[in-house]
């Protein structure tokens, strides 16, 4: 046996307990495949636990959805798929023992919840709908809990259902009951009050574990992250040496050609071979700095100005491409910073967000001062068509974009993730409603910095 979490009943908090059988129950049927089957599942459970039942009821009657059809009703298929979205939403909680120990929260034992189970269970009402059972219920335990109560859980869900039912036929029937009598209680009570074993050994267990695990899984793939970029630099470095030396040979020999050449259309070509030559020593800069940036140059700056001076250089291409950027940030905080290397930052994370909405749209940059020793967190929020998740993966990678081929390098994030590390923040892409939102998140003081590098969701 465990508690279902409290739950504001009548003229107090009460905790319901319910059987572990039922708890086990619900488990089994939630895997159905198949929602109307589980539905079913769900409701022929709720109707036979007078426990979870009355605690469902009292979830969706605190729930915004609770009375909005005072005119028609709910029908008892609506009635059912709403009560099975309260289970849906809470079973990892319905699990588990809620059981509070303070003293002003009250308890409902299962001794009188057994009778109410007994009851239903030799009263043939299988000709009437869900709504007439789910309230002839409420009435009987509401007339065992609560009696006399007014404002009762009962009167609420008859208030909302699409039919009439004489819940006072019912009580009638459920007092002329004798239960000391009846033969088939001893069964119910034994049942209720069995502790399964593997419920209470193995099922708490298996949640601390899958929590464990999920929490691991999140710091393996940060660490896959860093350990995958960490590659990246040394493959850079190395390969920026090697390649670069050609490619300054290339250039010279295309400038030496140049001089003594007359012919137009080989000019052309010449001059050609020259740019491209230099196009690839700018990505093997881009390399370079990407795996041995300069060692930032800390001082202590304030945000606001560093920001206006970012936006500054990105004026004129938001007003070709009609793009709206907004500021909202505390004028009050600074920090230490390199401020060359956080110019370069803000200015990859919102030209990548310009390009991400090709035409239009909005970008604002926030940051609020959380007092204390806190992180500086800067959020970098876009309206554009967002991130995939395939994208998401790959995101920090140089030379990757999850643009149409040919636009960009594909390097802006890369070293802005670098330039992070180097200043013991984080950067992470967060899940939003719409478009993207890249935050950023620096300790104010580098007394406190480390190494922490990245991370890709949150």
């Amino acid at each position: 046996m465990r508690y279902l979490p409290a739950i504001n009943l009548a003229d107090g908090i009460w905790q319901i307990a319910l059987p572990d059988v039922h708890s086990i129950a619900l488990i089994e049927s939630i895997w159905n495949p198949d929602k109307r089957e589980r539905e079913k599942a769900i409701s022929r459970i709720l109707l036979s636990s007078p426990p979870l039942l009355y605690w469902v009821c009292a979830q969706f009657a605190e729930s915004s959805k609770f009375g909005n059809k005072p005119l028609s009703g709910y029908s008892s298929f609506e009635l059912e798929e709403l009560l099975f979205d309260v289970v849906s939403a809470n079973l990892p909680t319905l699990i588990r023992d809620n059981a509070n120990q303070l003293s002003s929260i009250q308890r409902v034992e299962l001794g009188l919840l057994t009778k109410v189970a007994y009851f239903f269970s030799i009263l043939d009402d299988r000709s009437v709908s869900v709504c007439h059972k789910v309230v002839s219920r409420l009435a009987v335990i509401d007339g065992l809990l609560f009696p006399g109560l007014s404002d009762s859980l009962t009167e609420r869900f008859k208030s909302i259902v699409d039919e009439t039912v004489d819940t006072d036929s019912v009580l009638r029937d459920f007092s002329a009951t004798d239960f000391e009598a009846a033969t088939g209680m001893d069964v119910i009570t034994a049942e209720w009050n069995h502790n399964l074993p593997f419920f209470l050994n193995g099922l708490g267990a298996m949640d601390v574990r899958l929590k464990r695990m999920d929490q691991l899984e999140a710091d393996f793939e940060a660490e896959v992250e860093k350990e995958k970029i960490a590659a990246m630099r040394q493959l850079a470095y190395g390969a920026s040496h090697e390649v670069n030396n050609p490619l300054a040979n290339i250039s010279t020999r295309a400038q030496a050609l140049l001089r003594d050449e007359t012919d137009p259309k080989r000019r052309d070509r010449l001059m050609t071979i020259d740019a491209q030559a230099f196009r690839a020593h700018d990505m093997i800069s881009n390399l370079m700095k990407f795996a041995r940036p300069p060692r930032p140059q800390f001082s202590r700056e304030q945000l606001f100005p560093l920001v206006e001076k970012v936006l500054r250089r990105l004026t004129e291409l938001a007003r070709i491409q009609e793009t709206d950027i907004e500021i909202d940030v505390d004028t009050a905080i600074y920090f230490d910073v390199d401020k060359i290397q956080l110019e370069e930052i803000l200015f990859e994370v919102v030209q990548n967000a310009m390009e991400a909405l090709r035409r239009g749209g909005k970008i604002c940059i926030l940051a609020k001062s959380n007092g204390g020793d806190s992180p500086l967190t800067i959020n970098v929020k876009d309206d554009g068509p967002g991130i995939s998740s395939e994208v998401r993966r790959h995101i920090f990678d140089p030379f990757f974009s999850g643009r149409e081929a040919g636009r960009g390098l594909g390097f802006g994030l890369s070293k802005t993730w670098r330039l992070m590390e180097l200043h013991g923040g984080t950067i992470r892409i967060k899940d939003v409603d719409q478009g993207a939102n890249v935050e950023l998140q620096f300790p104010l003081s580098q007394a406190v910095a480390d190494d922490s590098g990245v991370e890709l969701t949150a």
